[in-house]
């Protein structure tokens, strides 16, 4: 009992701190660290979903918070001047538990990856291990302004001028990036100024790829697993599943091997086989079009049609009776 009211004693404690820090905030600290929390919270939903997710579903880029909090950042270290107070002391220590906490998590999960398979803690845990890169940088900035603060860099010029040098390159190359984007779109918005989602799509990614995500959506339920072709020529999308994800989210995805399932498909529970011609024309290091390229034991073959029409085939998928005809669809698994 005596414990228990400690423990809760402790807990007001640290509210009530971090209450009267948050009453003596500035403006400017008030609006960086609430945009460093929105940044932090936008890369958690990403790691939990898929690269993406904000993107789609709130129209605003997941970059726009990242690069915003560094802007905010350098504006605030420029504000408050080398050596100012800047990152309060109770949430400096609360980030550097955040900071080892990704740190730690991401190292587990490579290493869970690394000694079962590829998509292994996503399958599983529903997590991407490559997106805790975000939260960790995020976190890792909070760290670097607190260095500010502590005065370090303001006494040595090489400091500053490293400091600065990597904001404006992130920055410059990243408006690179979107002039390019811009540029390349650009026609296509002037010329198809009513396009709807799904045309704007198909400018996007093409034609053929998101027509055949869309055919995925519509045959197969929410909750399945599908088995993917490699990531390589010629399937850089269909193949990529960080990449795929984003369209057919929440289907669970394996990536299979070119003349075999590479997987234990029972073991997984997968419930549908891509039959997927390929992406692009290009092949390399040896890869040819169709896949699957071996024999799957299925209730039926679901075929993508023109116009949105399919056609159904009832049995196992044999591959020589599909080899070289350009088809697209699911072969949905014998249980």
């Amino acid at each position: 009992m005596v414990k228990t009211k400690s423990r809760k004693s402790r807990i007001d404690q640290y509210f009530s701190r971090a209450i009267h820090v948050g009453k003596n905030l500035t403006l400017s600290q008030t609006i960086f660290l609430l945009s460093w929390e929105i940044t932090l919270s936008a890369s958690l939903v990403e790691s939990l979903t898929y690269s993406g997710f904000i993107a789609k579903h709130l129209k605003i880029n997941f970059f726009f918070f990242f690069y915003a909090t560094i802007i905010l950042g350098v504006l605030l270290i420029i504000f408050h001047g080398y050596g100012g107070k800047i990152i309060p002391k109770i949430l400096q220590q609360i980030n550097k538990n955040i900071f080892f906490a990704f740190i730690a998590s991401y190292l587990l999960f490579e290493f869970l990856e690394l000694v079962t398979y590829d998509n292994f803690v996503f399958s599983k845990f529903h997590i991407i291990p490559a997106n805790l890169l975000w939260p960790i940088l995020t976190s890792s900035y909070l760290i670097l302004v607190s260095v500010v603060e502590s005065g370090i860099i303001a006494n040595s010029f090489r400091f500053r001028l490293l400091f600065f040098a990597i904001i404006f390159w992130v920055l410059g190359t990243n408006l690179l990036k979107l002039n390019s984007m811009f540029n390349s779109e650009f026609a296509f918005i002037i010329r198809h100024p009513l396009a709807n989602y799904d045309d704007k799509m198909r400018q996007k990614v093409g034609q053929q790829f998101y027509d055949y995500t869309q055919f995925v959506i519509r045959n197969s339920p929410e909750n399945s697993n599908i088995l993917v072709p490699p990531q390589a020529f010629p399937w850089p999308q269909s193949g990529n599943i960080a990449y795929v994800r984003y369209f057919i989210y929440p289907r669970g995805l394996f990536n299979g091997e070119e003349y075999e399932s590479g997987i234990d498909m029972r073991k997984e529970n997968i419930d549908y086989v891509m039959l997927n011609w390929g992406d692009t024309d290009p092949v390399a290091s040896g890869y040819t079009h169709d896949w699957p390229k071996f024999d799957v034991s299925a209730e039926k073959i679901i075929l993508m049609g023109t116009g949105g029409n399919t056609e159904e085939v009832s049995g196992d998928y044999i591959y020589k009776n599909y080899k070289g005809k350009k088809v697209w669809g699911l072969i949905k698994v014998k249980k």
